[in-house]
């Protein structure tokens, strides 16, 4: 194993490391933000499990890119970068292009999803998707790592797991057994049984949010499919509807609720199962 120390300044850098040799490659990057406790030590608990096995191909970890924290801001190279983005240009400069990309990112009381920074999408990254046993796919617009990764040249897809700062051993369990599972797939470990998955696939999120400040009581639970007009909640006397077709990944507990706050987040319109129509 090689451990390299990435540095853009005296005290701002991230640690990357680096096991087995060849092709085929993939990397694995988590803390982004603070909320990525959980992806933290899902990355550190495998880079443990990985020291013992025989590997077949490259696996490169990095289990915390943004160590201090730093607030994301959008890569704008006309008016000068941030130190986020330096941090990714430096990312850069350590992950060949031949490598895979998995961001690990986690989301309090979401149901597990995996995010694709493309409105049409490769056939390339098709097959790194499939490799993950995740069963919902949903598109993401935003413009974060995985987006700033895509733009590079890289094939990433970002997982979503249910944890944050905070987390139990059995939310990093399920993590590591995504990780793992996702390189047996690949071929990169060698496991009796491989874990494959049917994928479903959706357009976006829809976020729900707050009106108005009030008590928001939910009427529905995480992973329900739903039709436009179905009531997730109320608020306060009020239903609260959703106005698009999908999957329910994210319902808020009953909490008194602020203006635009959010209550419950959906993924727009499934498309199909184990395809993308594009």
């Amino acid at each position: 194993m090689q451990v390299e120390r990435a540095s853009i300044s005296i005290d701002i850098g991230f640690t990357l490391y680096r096991l087995g040799k060849d092709l085929p490659c993939i990397a694995f990057v988590s803390g982004v933000t603070d909320s990525d406790g959980g992806g933290y030590a899902v990355l550190r608990r495998v880079l443990e499990e990985l020291k013992s096995k025989t590997l077949h191909g490259s696996i490169l970890l990095v289990p915390q890119l943004n160590e201090l924290n730093l607030a994301y801001r959008p890569c704008t190279y006309t008016s000068g970068s941030s130190i986020f983005c330096k941090l990714v240009d430096k990312l850069v400069e350590l992950i060949p292009r031949e490598c895979l990309v998995v961001e690990v990112r986690c989301r309090r009381g979401f149901v597990e999803h995996i995010l694709i920074p493309s409105k049409v999408i490769e056939e390339s990254l098709i097959r790194l998707v499939e490799t993950i046993p995740i069963e919902y796919v949903v598109k993401d617009k935003s413009k974060g790592l995985a987006y700033e990764l895509k733009k590079r040249g890289y094939n990433v897809a970002t997982v979503i797991l249910n944890c944050g700062k905070e987390f139990d051993h059995s939310e990093v369990d399920k993590g590591v057994e995504v990780v793992m599972d996702t390189l047996g797939n690949l071929g990169l470990l060698k496991k009796k049984k491989l874990n494959h998955v049917k994928h479903r696939y959706y357009e976006g999120y829809y976020v729900i949010r707050c009106s108005n400040r009030g008590i928001f009581i939910p009427s529905i639970t995480n992973c329900t499919d739903i039709v436009a007009q179905t009531v997730v909640g109320a608020l306060e006397e009020s239903e609260v509807r959703s106005p698009v077709n999908g999957l329910v990944l994210y319902i808020s507990r009953p909490k008194l609720c602020d203006i635009d706050e959010v209550v419950s987040v959906i993924a727009i319109e499934a498309l199909g199962e184990g395809s993308i129509h594009q």
